[in-house]
């Protein structure tokens, strides 16, 4: 099995400076300023490398994106579910070479027997849907710094190689507990509310006792890489996950134990943790749900948060942590605890709620909104990644009396940068975009603007070439690997 492409990850560096720091103190200690400089200073290097390596991804996938036919644009904004599971039937297929989408969305009925199956049957249906470009994308600039080579894996410090291909996101929910889609192929997380249940005094997940709140975010972190290896040696690169939510009396009854608490600092911190575990694994997340839940499940029904601004500010504060420009998350205050924000915590994208909340919008839910997705998300918290609509089909959104097709090109002219559709409604949906864009000259750069985001996602995280080869050997030892860790921490 050939080496797991991942992108460059400063986390794992910074991981091993705080592993070495205190030794350096220890063996140093006449002069503790001087090596917690180097320190700091050897950390500012890597953070501006990896800068400089974003702001390379960025304007090469806007070049890319400007270079895009209509039909090439719409397809990159959309994440779509596929049928099949042993093999990509060629009526599937042929939808996928005509329309190479910006992500494929696997559920469980796509989950064949064997980690072999889902292996071949995702390199099936990327190497169907990769965009290719008629140049080749430029490489982006090494992210290592003089003095990390020794701490870094080659893979880690080198660029990928040149490629003309652009392949589709493959995403799942792999949140742990209920949702969980990969049946015996994969490892099952626990729900977000055991991790700190399991490791608080009292018993819950409202402890904000800041040593239980850090052991538990290590154990965290932890369990999402292992389980975040697994997903990508399938072939898996953006997991929709993990629910940010702090869990509240507005939104209890539909998250339940998919929060992970029910504190604004301990939720942001746990989220990070998963995320950052992920990101080392090669896996993007996607954050959910902005800005908060209500009681209603969105897919049976209408959900209403009828909260004020002041409350509305309280329930959105880990969103507001997590999604906040990096650069500026430096400088403000922040739920973290100090010792993560020298921390770069990135997610790559944010899934918008089918919620109405009338205190912001009174008519559109946040998914329809601008004031949630173009106001609020990219414009007063900056954020660079892909903000993501959930399932327009859900009665959330219908029984509104908006059709799926009136709520897709609303969504995304209001700041949604890729939508989800079905199979079955693929073409129609792809046609309808490509109509609109040709027609709008503000729709067409609204699609340039967000297939820009969604490619420089892909650059960054190295889906800029196929599927690795399958290891069975391999990828059972990961398996165990992971579960002696749950077994080991009570998460079992």
């Amino acid at each position: 099995m050939k080496a797991t492409k991942q992108p460059f990850s400063p986390v794992r560096y910074f991981m091993l400076l705080g592993i070495l720091f205190p030794v350096l103190l220890s063996s140093c200690g006449a002069r503790p300023h001087t090596n917690q400089d180097r320190l700091a200073a050897q950390k500012e290097a890597a953070l501006q490398a990896e800068l400089k390596r974003e702001a390379a991804a960025m304007k090469a996938a806007l070049a890319i994106a400007d270079s895009l036919s209509e039909e090439e644009l719409a397809a990159q904004v959309l994440m779509t579910g596929i049928t099949g599971k042993d093999h990509l039937d060629p009526a599937m297929g042929a939808i996928l070479q005509e329309i190479p989408v910006g992500a494929i969305m696997l559920f469980k009925y796509n989950i064949a027997d064997t980690p072999q199956a889902v292996h071949a049957f995702i390199r099936q249906c990327t190497e169907q849907s990769a965009l290719r470009l008629q140049s080749p994308i430029p490489m982006l600039p090494g992210a290592a710094t003089a003095g990390m080579s020794s701490l870094l894996s080659s893979s880690d410090a080198g660029s990928a190689s040149a490629s003309n291909r652009l392949y589709p996101f493959v995403a799942i929910d792999h949140e742990g507990g209920a949702v969980f889609r990969l049946g015996q192929v994969a490892t099952r997380l626990p729900s977000a509310a055991r991790y700190l249940s399991a490791n608080s005094a009292g018993g819950d997940a409202s402890s904000t006792d800041q040593a239980s709140v850090m052991d538990s975010w290590h154990i965290i972190r932890q369990a999402a890489y292992l389980s975040g290896r697994e997903l990508r040696a399938l072939g898996i690169a953006m997991n929709l996950a993990p629910v940010a939510e702090v869990l509240t009396p507005e939104n209890r009854e539909f998250l339940q134990n998919r929060s992970f608490a029910t504190e604004p600092a301990a939720a942001a911190s746990a989220a990070a943790a998963f995320i950052q575990g992920m990101g080392e694994a090669g896996v993007v997340s996607v954050v959910k749900h902005f800005p908060s839940s209500a009681a209603a499940d969105p897919h049976y029904g209408k959900s209403v948060l009828a909260v004020d601004k002041e409350r509305l500010e309280y329930l959105a504060a880990p969103f507001t942590a997590l999604l906040t420009n990096r650069v500026d998350r430096f400088s403000k205050q922040s739920p973290y605890p100090q010792n993560l924000l020298s921390l770069p915590i990135l997610s790559g994208g944010v899934m918008v709620a089918h919620t109405l909340v009338p205190v912001i919008d009174p008519e559109l839910p946040a998914s329809l909104s601008r004031h949630f997705m173009q106001d609020w998300i990219k414009r007063s918290l900056g954020f660079q990644g892909i903000v993501v609509a959930d399932d327009f089909t859900m009665k959330a959104v219908t029984s509104l009396g908006i059709s799926p097709e009136a709520a897709i090109p609303r969504a995304i002219l209001a700041g949604a940068d890729m939508v989800m559709v079905w199979p079955r409604d693929l073409r129609r949906f792809h046609r309808l975009l490509v109509e609109r864009a040709k027609s709008d000259t503000l729709f067409h750069q609204r699609l340039v603007d967000a297939a820009s985001r969604i490619i420089n996602l892909k650059l960054l995280w190295g889906l800029t070439e196929g599927t690795d080869d399958f290891n069975d050997e391999g990828y059972g030892c990961m398996r165990k690997a992971t579960e002696q860790f749950l077994r080991e921490r009570n998460l079992r």
